[in-house]
């Protein structure tokens, strides 16, 4: 982030007093105010400052990696790498412009580039955590997770309470399956005192992997200790030994979305969540007539939204059906989607339940976020199917994992499923596949959360 001196206020100041006399001047107020614009975030208004400050002293290393910082965010990547160049050059011993350079090579995909200039800026400034963090960070896009480990380790050993530091280790080591590295990490950090409830919470689930269920309740109990209503805490230490239940219970969905109701829409924005619009465009891919880009666009009959939730996904569908139904187990959630205004009926009921109890059948029926609370899927499918008109549609999302050929809990107690799993239970049931795409759902803390979006045919006959 941009920092403004106080004697780059003094400037702008001096300018809204008519004091400015002289180029020299003027660049100076031109930089500051460039730069109180970024900290407005007002993007445009500083790039157009900062060029006027640039203009008047074009070799000022300052204002050249505060312009590259606009310029990224209104995303002009070649400009703002072009000037983060430039400023490297000014001063190559300035680690702060080797780490802006570092920073533009990475968005470019540019790694080994990037990892050069973050190495460089750490070895001006071996005790930044940050730069240390974004070298380590530079090796996992570059797909060499000891290089990142070791670096990570190292930022332990500097900073023990960090606590961020000990999930992105242990993160790595789950991606190869290393559960027994996992725990090591995680006790790492109980025993540097860096206790969360969510550190216990990982400490217990990779003991629970690990079939040492005496370790995993002592940590689960650990956890409450610090946050007694936690749902997911409250989840695992209702599991006992059981290793992998077929559902989550009713009363623990709800809880847990009725925790996270007041919040839920900004995290989304935050966890940058792309799988609503993948569902909207999976939607118009199958059924190409509701397209609104196309001459008197026809409608769709109805749609339930499964697990609706605060309404995203209505949000994405309502302009294209006549009816919209959206079903939750949160209350909370389900108040949130009816000031929405675009549902037409909301029920405060399970999603198995409706499927199960209803009498109308949909045209279509999506659900976004619902599978990680659904383990078996055979049963799933059956349902889905038997409330869907003749050649209706189901479109749904789910994140997939390898532990399991049929499905197993994450270290979140939510399930991941296998891909030849959803195949083959939809195609029992009966479905048509007409899509099964591999897409990046969400993206958080720079790491990417795959899995599918999945399009499903009733045939007609």
């Amino acid at each position: 982030m941009t920092n403004v001196t106080t004697q780059e206020k003094e400037s702008v100041q001096s300018a809204v007093a008519g004091g400015v006399a002289n180029p020299a001047d003027k660049a100076r107020m031109h930089g500051a105010l460039g730069k109180l614009l970024i900290r407005q975030k007002r993007w445009s208004h500083a790039v157009g400052e900062l060029n006027q400050a640039i203009s008047f002293e074009p070799k000022n290393q300052n204002w050249l990696m505060a312009r590259s910082e606009a310029l990224e965010k209104l995303g002009q990547i070649n400009p703002a790498l072009m000037d983060a160049a430039d400023a490297v050059m000014l001063d190559s011993k300035n680690p702060e412009a080797s780490d802006r350079l570092g920073i533009l090579l990475v968005a470019a995909r540019k790694f080994d580039q990037a990892a050069l200039c973050f190495a460089e800026a750490l070895k001006l400034k071996p005790d930044n955590l940050n730069y240390c963090q974004h070298l380590a960070r530079t090796f996992e896009l570059m797909e060499a997770p000891k290089a990142a480990i070791e670096l990570y380790q190292a930022m332990i050993a500097q900073d023990p309470m960090r606590e961020l530091t000990y999930h992105q280790v242990a993160n790595l080591l789950e991606a190869t399956g290393d559960y027994a590295g996992v725990l090591a990490v995680y006790e790492q950090a109980i025993e540097n005192n860096c206790v969360t409830s969510e550190i216990y919470r990982h400490a217990g689930m990779a003991a629970r992997k690990l079939d040492m269920h005496d370790l995993a309740k002592a940590r689960f109990m650990a956890g409450l200790a610090l946050k007694p209503n936690d749902a997911v805490l409250l989840h695992f230490v209702s599991l006992g030994n059981q290793t992998t239940p077929k559902s989550l219970p009713d009363a623990f969905v709800a809880e847990r979305y009725n925790q996270l109701a007041a919040t839920y829409e900004s995290e989304l924005i935050l966890r940058n969540i792309r799988a609503p619009g993948l569902i909207r465009s999976a939607l118009i891919k199958i059924r190409p007539r509701i397209s609104p880009d196309r001459p008197n666009p026809q409608k769709l009959s109805s749609v339930l939204d499964l697990g609706c939730g605060t309404g995203i996904i209505g949000i994405m569908v309502s302009d294209l059906t006549v009816l919209l139904k959206g079903v939750d187990l949160s209350g909370q959630m389900l108040n949130l989607a009816q000031s929405k205004g675009i549902y037409h009926e909301l029920q405060h009921v399970s999603a198995q339940k409706i499927l199960t109890d209803e009498t109308r059948m949909y045209e279509v029926i999506t659900a976004s976020g619902l599978m990680p609370y659904i383990g078996e899927a055979e049963n799933f499918a059956a349902i889905l199917y038997s409330r869907l008109q003749p050649n209706g549609v189901a479109i749904f999302d789910f994140e997939s994992g390898e532990d399991s050929d049929r499905y197993a809990l994450n270290s979140s107690g939510l399930f991941l499923h296998h891909p030849d799993y959803i195949k083959l239970s939809l195609e029992k049931a009966g479905f048509e596949i007409a899509a099964f795409d591999s897409e990046l759902l969400w993206r958080h803390d720079g790491v990417d959360h795959m899995g599918y979006v999945v399009t499903a045919v009733k045939p007609l006959v």
